[in-house]
């Protein structure tokens, strides 16, 4: 009996699970990989853009995913081949998930948080301190819960609401869709004269993509098709020596705007750690911030910048020069590893944990030949 029943169920349930993964499955067809969707998008020709015009080392922020699931994507930056802030991996490096819990950007005892690291994307005043010279904005759109909540607020009508409501899956939630493809999907569910009347409305109701960095000391200075290609007008380039220190206890001891701009004021070492260089006095840090003064200080870190002479394509051997009227500390904004090396005049230096999680160490006065270098 037990061999007939196993027969009897086992096509049965080939059947319905069958059903349920593939004739329920959201597929994507061959002309949507030769299409300028997905991680194909014009992403790509904005990089290209920027490779183009500058070969420094910098970081890119993006305000959309470019993955077409119903998650915004965290690994755009690997699949279209730039150095962003957002890292998704099962392993990311201890260091910055320190260094963004320190910030809050990371919640303390959120594992989810530690794999899908949301980076800086949405602390746009750091971006400056750490490199972030160009961001790209596009808009992106879904429909999921916060959707039909504000449309219901706005008045929309349920026999607008109930069609396209059949299309979400079981988490209430479509693929996120460039403009025009969401455009197309939605007209299809309403029809075009529902469209012609709510279409505005849903479309504004339903951007995902975000923030707009042109209100955060960003302007732009290219576009490529729906993708905008902005310029950090507060980046500070790879390798500063701030002429001030402050310690991570008296870092922590600050609200989260101060230690945003103390970033830009001074170099953050490990407490336990004796220097002797000056220490960043709080009390006298200002509590109107604006973009043009984090433009200023940022300018002022540029000129105690490493002018670096020696690069490779992966940026982990670098060679340059520095020189300096007073002592300071040399912040690289590689997380820390111990693989990481910095020589000073040909002498290995003691690489110290910086920013709650990156590399740097104590500079002398003087000229300097400076050596950074990853080797395992």
């Amino acid at each position: 009996l037990a061999v007939v029943g196993l027969i009897v169920l086992v096509p049965i349930e080939l059947s319905s699970r069958g059903f349920r993964m593939m004739d329920n499955r959201v597929s994507l067809s061959a002309s949507f990989f030769e299409s300028k969707r997905g991680y194909n998008d014009y992403s790509i020709e904005a990089i290209e853009f920027l490779n183009d015009r500058d070969s420094s080392f910098y970081r890119v922020e993006k305000n959309f995913g470019s993955s077409p699931s119903i998650h915004s994507s965290i690994n755009d930056a690997q699949a279209q081949f730039y150095r962003g802030t957002q890292s998704y991996s099962s392993f990311n490096n201890i260091y910055y998930i320190r260094f963004l819990k320190k910030l809050g950007v990371i919640q303390e005892g959120n594992e989810t948080s530690t794999r899908w690291a949301p980076g800086l994307r949405y602390t746009p005043l750091l971006h400056g301190a750490f490199n972030v010279k160009y961001t790209l904005m596009a808009p992106r759109f879904q429909l999921n819960p916060k959707t039909f909540q504000t449309l219901q607020s706005n008045g929309v009508p349920a026999t607008a609401l109930q069609p396209m409501a059949r299309y979400l899956n079981q988490n209430g939630q479509t693929m996120v869709m460039n403009q025009s493809d969401f455009s197309v999907f939605v007209q299809s569910i309403i029809g075009q004269s529902n469209f012609n009347q709510l279409g505005q409305s849903i479309m504004n109701s339903s951007v995902v993509s975000g923030p707009d960095f042109r209100s955060s000391g960003y302007q732009q200075i290219g576009q490529v098709e729906d993708v905008l290609i902005l310029e950090n007008q507060s980046f500070v380039p790879l390798g500063v020596v701030y002429d001030k220190v402050i310690t991570e206890l008296e870092m922590e001891g600050l609200d989260d705007l101060s230690k945003q701009v103390a970033f830009y004021e001074a170099a953050v070492i490990p407490t336990d750690l004796t220097v002797e260089l000056p220490k960043l006095d709080v009390s006298q840090m200002s509590s109107n911030v604006t973009y043009d003064g984090m433009r200023n200080k940022a300018e002022r870190l540029k000129n105690r910048s490493v002018q670096w002479t020696k690069t490779n394509d992966l940026f982990n051997d670098l060679s340059g020069s520095i020189s300096l009227e007073s002592p300071g500390w040399l912040f690289m904004s590689f997380p820390f590893d111990e693989g990481w090396h910095i020589e000073l005049d040909g002498q290995k230096g003691n690489v110290e944990i910086t920013h709650f999680g990156f590399i740097g160490l104590e500079v002398a006065a003087g000229d300097h030949q400076i050596r950074v270098y990853y080797k395992d």
